[in-house]
C-alpha cells in the first residue's frame, strides 16, 4: 500500500486538476459537517470541566410561586434564601448543596471601569464542584458567614486575562464594584465560564456581599425567591433516591414557608404543598444555550451530512470517470499478474490518500467555520462557552468522517473499475456498467441537492 500511496502521490503531480477538485470537493464537505458537529459537542454533548460533571442535579419545583417575588436567568425554579440553608444543612449526607445568582455592577480597577457580570455564589459553590484556583483561592464557606463581613472577590480567568495581563501580583489587589472595595483573593480556572450556558460571569462574589452592591438587603425573605440551587448527590446515591430521600425535606420547608407567608386560600395551600422537588441533570450546567440552538444544530447537522454525503457522490463520479481513463492502464498491471485484490488496493488507495488530504484540509478550515457559525449565530460569540478549537473528540469525530467518506466514495467506483479487463489493451472499458453507475450517482447528487437546497432555503 505505501508504493500504491507512492505511485499516487506521483499521479497527483501529473494530473493536478483532478486531485484538486477532488480533495476540494471532500473538503468541503468534512469541513463544514466538522465544523457543525463542534458546535453541537460543545453545546449539547459536553459537561462543565469539573470532576465527576454527572454527580452534579438541579433542584426545580412547579406550582412554586409563594407569595412574593421571583427573578432568574434561567429557566429553572429559583428558591429563596431561607429555604437553601434548610435544604443545605437538612441534607448533610450530600456532598453539597450551593446556589447562586447573577446581577451586573460597575467595576474599577487601575483608574478605568466597565460594567461586569457578576455572579453571586454561596460560600461553598466552587467546594460542591470540586473546583482549583488557578491562581490564589477561591471562596470558602467562612466567605459567606457573616453579613457584610468579608468583602472578597475571585476573577474569572477571562477577566484575568484582559483586565489585569495575567499579573500574579492582582491577588490581594483592591477593585471596586458599584463602589464598594473588594479584595482580590484568587482566580478560577481557565476553562470555567461559571454554571449557566451561555453566561460567562467576570467576578464571583459570596452571598453575604450582595447588599453591598445596592442590592435588595432583606435576603431572609421566605417570599423573595432569587436563587438557583444545585447539589453533589450524595456517594454511591442514584439521582431518583436522593430525590425520593429529600422530598420530605421539601415538603415540611413549603409547608412552613406557606404558614410563614399567611396563605389563607385553601386552594393555594393546596396547590403549594403538594409541588414535588425534582432533581433535574446538571452535568452540563444550566444548559440555557441547548434549549436556544438544539433545533437549530439538529437542523444544521442533518444538513451538513447531506452535504457530505453529495460530496462523496460527487467524488464516487470523479472516480468513476477517472477510470475510464484507467481501462488500459489496469488491464496492462492484469496481463503482468495482477490480482483483483490488488487492484482494488491500488483504487482504494488513491481514494484513501484523496480523503486523508481533504481531511486534513477540512479539520484545518473548521475552525473559521465554526467561529463564522458563532458570530452568525451570537453577538457574543456564545461568551466563552463555544470556541473554535478543535477539542479531541471533534477530531475523533473528524477521522470518522473521513474513513466512512472512504467507503462511500470509494468502494463502488473501485469494485466497478477492477472488474476483469485481462486482454482489454485497446483502452475499451465496460462503458455501459460505468455508465449507469455514473448516472446513478448524478442522479443522487441532483435529488439530495434539491433537498438541501430546499431545507436552507425554509
Amino acid at each position: 500500500m505505501l508504493q500504491d500511496a507512492l505511485y499516487i502521490l506521483r499521479s497527483l503531480r501529473r494530473q493536478p486538476g483532478f486531485f484538486a477538485v477532488a480533495i476540494c470537493t471532500l473538503t468541503l464537505g468534512i469541513a463544514s459537517t466538522t465544523a457543525v458537529f463542534s458546535l453541537f459537542y460543545q453545546i449539547l454533548l459536553r459537561t462543565l470541566p469539573v470532576p465527576a460533571p454527572r454527580e452534579l442535579v438541579v433542584f426545580h419545583a412547579d406550582n412554586h410561586d409563594l407569595p412574593g417575588g421571583a427573578s432568574s436567568d434561567n429557566a429553572e425554579t429559583v428558591f429563596s434564601y431561607p429555604m437553601y440553608r434548610r435544604l443545605r444543612d437538612g441534607a448533610p449526607h450530600w456532598q453539597g448543596i450551593a446556589s447562586r445568582s447573577s446581577l451586573t455592577a460597575q467595576l474599577s480597577a487601575s483608574g478605568t471601569a466597565e460594567r461586569a457580570q457578576v455572579e453571586v455564589v454561596s460560600g461553598n459553590f466552587f467546594e460542591t464542584l470540586r473546583m482549583k484556583a488557578f491562581a490564589g483561592r477561591l471562596l470558602s464557606t467562612s466567605d459567606d458567614a457573616v453579613r457584610g463581613a468579608s468583602p472578597v472577590v475571585v476573577l474569572s480567568h477571562g477577566l484575568f486575562m484582559r483586565r489585569f495581563g495575567a499579573k500574579n501580583d492582582v491577588i490581594g489587589a483592591k477593585i471596586t464594584l458599584n463602589g464598594q472595595p473588594f479584595d482580590v483573593i484568587g482566580v478560577a480556572p481557565e476553562r470555567f465560564h461559571g454554571v449557566l450556558g451561555g453566561d460567562s460571569p467576570d467576578v464571583y462574589i459570596p452571598i453575604s456581599m450582595r447588599h453591598a452592591l445596592n442590592q435588595d438587603r432583606d435576603i431572609d425573605r421566605p417570599s423573595s425567591r432569587w436563587l438557583t440551587i444545585l447539589g453533589r448527590l450524595p456517594e454511591n446515591t442514584t439521582p431518583q433516591a436522593a430525590q425520593a430521600a429529600i422530598r420530605p425535606l421539601f415538603s415540611s420547608i413549603v409547608a412552613d414557608h406557606v404558614q410563614e407567608l399567611k396563605v389563607t386560600n385553601p386552594n393555594a395551600r393546596k396547590r403549594l404543598e403538594s409541588s414535588q422537588l425534582v432533581l433535574n441533570p446538571a452535568a452540563s450546567g444550566l444548559n440555557e444555550l441547548k434549549r436556544q440552538w438544539e433545533e437549530s444544530l439538529v437542523v444544521l447537522l442533518g444538513m451538513v451530512g447531506l452535504l457530505l454525503l453529495i460530496a462523496c457522490a460527487n467524488l464516487a463520479n470523479l472516480l468513476l470517470a477517472r477510470g475510464v481513463n484507467r481501462a488500459r492502464e489496469i488491464a496492462v498491471r492484469v496481463s503482468l499478474g495482477a490480482t483483483r485484490g490488488q487492484i482494488l488496493q491500488l483504487l482504494l488507495s488513491e481514494t484513501i490518500v484523496i480523503t486523508v488530504l481533504g481531511a486534513a484540509l477540512g479539520a484545518a478550515l473548521a475552525p473559521a467555520l465554526v467561529d463564522l457559525l458563532v458570530r452568525g449565530i451570537s453577538e457574543d460569540g456564545g461568551s466563552g462557552w463555544v470556541t473554535a478549537e478543535l477539542s479531541w473528540p471533534v477530531l475523533l469525530f473528524s477521522t470518522a468522517l473521513a474513513c466512512v467518506s472512504t467507503l462511500l466514495a470509494g468502494l463502488a467506483p473501485a469494485w466497478q473499475i477492477s472488474r476483469p479487463a485481462a486482454g482489454n489493451l485497446s483502452g475499451r472499458s465496460p462503458a455501459s456498467a460505468h455508465a449507469r453507475s455514473r448516472k446513478f450517482f448524478v442522479s443522487a447528487q441532483v435529488a439530495l441537492s434539491l433537498v438541501l437546497l430546499a431545507v436552507a432555503g425554509l
